[in-house]
């Protein structure tokens, strides 16, 4: 028995060693966005505010001209690492829309994003990272919170509505950092917390990447049509793929953000 139980152990250290490791998101195809807050090159601040987040996987820079609504750079946040912080009314949005994340055309379909952030908000749905166009019949999609604390996506396909798929977890409210995300593929749509996948939602092919509209984080294009509110907390990482990435690729990933967060 000792036998068999030893090489059973073997097995799992090997496989636990033979594990698929990846240096940074760009390691992995189809990277279209990934903005990374503890890369003092991509931030430009003025004083501790941001006025622009670089995307590191096409150049193209979100902008926030109003010093009000820019978030504040938090530094040695989340494991010695830099993160931004939202309050409730801040964001930053691309400077030319279509063009952060590639600007994939209309109506693809296949694409996922991941955010490494926190949340320091009890109430309301809020977007941590979107991209959207209330005119476009094309889809939009954001990734953020629900009233009650759960990862939620969401997206649209007619400019006026969301169909929302969620997490069953808390996220909490401390402002813990977390992996959230969400993937869209013909028919299924699944939604991310801390490694687990939660399938809550199944439907025709809507959820396209609309790569014409506005890429926003921290909140969506027009919230007071779609109900939706401002993030509050840290963001600091984000990275989007436009395919769905497969087991071993989205461990790689995770594996990532947890050996660079400490998640």
């Amino acid at each position: 028995m000792g036998g068999i139980g030893l090489r059973f152990a073997s097995r799992r250290i090997l496989s636990m060693a033979n594990k698929r490791k990846i240096g940074d998101p760009s390691d992995l195809a189809n990277l279209i966005l990934w903005l990374d807050a503890d890369d003092s090159t991509t931030i430009t601040t003025v004083s501790t505010k941001v006025s622009q987040w670089t995307d590191k996987a096409d150049g193209n820079v979100l902008v926030q001209g109003t010093d009000a609504n820019r978030p504040t750079l938090s530094t040695a946040q989340q494991a010695g690492r830099n993160g931004l912080l939202f309050s409730g009314s801040q964001f930053l949005i691309d400077e030319t829309p279509g063009t952060v994340g590639g600007g994939l055309a209309s109506g693809s379909v296949g694409w996922c994003v991941f955010v490494v952030c926190g949340n320091s908000n009890g109430s309301s749905v809020r977007a941590a990272v979107s991209v959207w166009n209330d005119t476009d019949s094309a889809a939009s999609w954001f990734m953020g919170k629900s009233s009650l604390n759960y990862a939620i996506g969401g997206i649209s396909n007619t400019g006026t509505d969301i169909g929302t798929w969620n997490s069953f977890k808390s996220m909490g409210t401390d402002d813990t950092a977390m992996i959230i995300g969400l993937d869209q593929v013909l028919y299924e749509k699944n939604c991310y917390q801390d490694r687990v996948k939660w399938q809550d939602h199944l439907g025709g092919p809507d959820g396209a990447y609309n790569g014409s509209a506005a890429l926003v984080v921290g909140d969506v294009e027009d919230n007071a049509t779609f109900g939706l509110a401002p993030w509050s907390g840290h963001i600091y990482e984000i990275v989007v793929y436009n395919k769905i990435l497969s087991f071993e690729d989205r461990e790689a990933l995770f594996d990532y953000f947890d050996r660079k967060w400490v998640l």
